[in-house]
């Protein structure tokens, strides 16, 4: 029974890591992106990029981290910058 337990948390910690993993990837993918693009991007540039970003939010299997990222991406073209995960 104590075996069990520990590993049910040790398979929670490895899913809790590849959460952080996939944070750190939107992060660095997305995020930055969309923050070039609303900074510096041209219309045309800006338009192609979030049709680029919207596709690429799809391929987020976690329910939760996709949430966190769109709240992010929506935060980020009311000028917040420089996001923490």
């Amino acid at each position: 029974m104590v075996m069990n337990f520990n590993e049910k948390l040790k398979k929670q910690n490895s899913e809790l890591e590849q959460s952080l993993r996939e944070l750190e990837n939107i992060k660095t993918e997305n995020e930055t992106l969309k923050e070039y693009l609303e900074d510096y991007a041209s219309a045309d540039t800006r338009a192609k990029g979030e049709v680029l970003i919207q596709k690429e939010l799809k391929h987020i299997p976690n329910p939760k981290i996709k949430e966190i990222a769109a709240r992010n991406l929506k935060e980020i073209i009311e000028g917040k910058r420089d996001f923490r995960f």
